[in-house]
C-alpha cells in the first residue's frame, strides 16, 4: 500500500514536504491516484465531460487566435494533460469547419500516464495529425496554441508559515502511536530564493504556497512559446492575485474529504496562483489577458447563444441545465480563465480588449 510506503519513508528520513507528500499520492508509478484511476470523472468532472459545448467555445478560440496569428500555414495545438481526450476531440470538430485551419494544425498531447494515453488515442482516433509527447522538448518549431484545462491544479506545493524569525517551510510527519499522518512546522527557517511583496508584508502565523513544479513546468511553457511564438489559454481554479492561506484539498466521490485519508486513493489539488503565472510570463517578456472568469469568457465567446441554438433542435436535452452548471458562478463559471501570447498586438478572444 502507498501509505505504508510512505510511513516507512517517514521512519527512514524524518519529516517530508507537502510536495513530497503529494506527488507520492499522485504521480507514484504504480499506486498513485493518476497512474492508477483512469475513471476521471467519478472523483470530479471536468467542463469538457459536462458538455461538449465547452470545448466547441475551446475551439472557436483556437480557430480565431490562429486568424489572429496572421494564418499561419503551419501551427502546433498543445493540450497539456488532456484526461481523456474529450475537448481536443471537440476542439477538432470545430477545426474542421474551416479547412485552412484542419490543414495547418497538428493536434500534440502532453501526457506522462500510458493508460490515459491509450484512452486519448481512442476517443480521437477519427482524427489526424495526432501526436503524443511525454513532455514539450519533442515538439518542433511551428507556432503554438498552448492549451490547458485543470492542468496546474494538479501540481504538488509547498507550504511555508511565517513566524517572528522568518518563513519555516510545512511538513507532513508521522505520528508513531496512531500510525497517521500530520502537519508539523520545520524548526529551522527555510532558504528561499524568493521574496514576494506578499510574503513581506504577511503577518505571523500566515501561510504562503508556492507550486514549484508547478512553475516549472510553466517557464517551459513560456520558453517555447518565446521561441515559437504564438499563445495560450489556461482555465483552472484560483486566484487572480497573489493570496496567503492553504488551499489544498482532498476530493473523492465528488466530495471534499480529509486530506491523509486515503494516499493514493484521492485527488489533491490547490488553488492556482494566476498571480505568480502573470508575474512569470511578464519576466521573459510575454503579454498578459485576463483572467476573467470562466462565465464571463463563455458568454464573450457565445456559449449562451450556441446552448439556445442547440436546445432548441433537441428540446428533450440537458443542454440548458448543462449551460448553467459551466457558467454557475458559486461552480464551474466561477474558474478563471487566463490567456497570454508573445506577440502585443495580438487580440486574444473573449478577454477584454480582445
Amino acid at each position: 500500500m502507498l501509505k505504508t510506503l510512505i510511513q516507512q519513508r517517514i521512519k527512514s528520513h524524518g519529516a517530508i514536504s507537502l510536495a513530497d507528500y503529494m506527488m507520492l499520492c499522485l504521480y507514484h508509478p504504480e499506486q498513485g491516484y493518476y497512474s492508477q484511476n483512469v475513471a476521471l470523472g467519478q472523483d470530479f468532472a471536468t467542463a469538457p465531460e459536462v458538455s461538449q459545448m465547452f470545448g466547441e467555445m475551446v475551439g472557436l478560440w483556437c480557430l480565431l487566435t490562429w486568424q489572429q496569428m496572421g494564418s499561419p500555414e503551419r501551427v502546433d495545438l498543445v493540450e497539456l494533460g488532456p484526461g481523456r481526450g474529450v475537448m481536443m476531440a471537440d476542439i477538432l470538430r470545430v477545426a474542421q469547419k474551416d479547412p485552412g485551419f484542419t490543414s495547418a494544425l497538428q493536434a500534440h498531447m502532453i501526457e506522462t500516464s500510458p493508460v490515459l494515453s491509450q484512452i486519448q488515442q481512442s476517443n480521437l482516433q477519427a482524427f489526424e495529425n495526432c501526436h503524443w509527447h511525454k513532455d514539450l522538448s519533442t515538439l518542433g518549431d511551428a507556432s503554438k496554441i498552448i492549451l490547458g484545462n485543470e492542468f496546474f491544479d494538479a501540481f504538488p506545493v509547498r507550504q511555508y508559515i511565517k513566524q517572528n524569525h522568518g518563513w519555516h517551510e510545512r511538513l507532513v510527519s508521522l505520528d508513531t502511536a496512531t500510525e497517521e499522518f500530520y502537519f508539523v512546522v520545520d524548526a529551522q527557517p527555510a532558504q528561499l530564493g524568493f521574496i514576494l511583496d506578499t510574503m513581506v508584508e504577511a503577518a505571523e502565523g500566515s501561510l504562503f504556497e508556492m507550486p514549484v513544479s508547478g512553475l516549472y513546468a510553466y517557464a517551459d511553457v513560456l520558453q517555447l512559446l518565446k521561441q515559437c511564438g504564438g499563445a495560450g489559454l489556461f482555465i483552472d481554479y484560483g486566484h487572480e492575485v497573489l493570496t496567503l492561506g492553504s488551499t489544498t484539498q482532498a476530493m473523492a466521490q465528488g466530495k471534499t474529504t480529509d486530506f491523509f485519508a486515503q494516499p493514493g486513493k484521492q485527488d489533491l489539488t490547490t488553488y492556482v496562483q494566476f498571480g505568480l503565472l502573470k508575474a512569470e510570463a511578464e519576466k521573459v517578456g510575454l503579454f498578459n489577458f485576463g483572467t476573467v472568469t470562466q462565465a464571463q469568457w463563455l458568454e464573450t465567446m457565445g456559449l449562451g447563444a450556441r446552448a439556445e441554438m442547440l436546445a432548441q433542435k433537441n428540446p428533450s436535452a440537458t443542454i440548458m441545465q448543462d449551460y448553467q452548471r459551466l457558467v454557475d458562478p458559486e461552480g464551474m463559471g466561477g474558474f478563471r480563465v487566463y490567456g497570454l501570447c508573445v506577440d502585443p498586438n495580438l487580440k486574444l478572444p473573449g478577454f477584454m480588449g480582445g
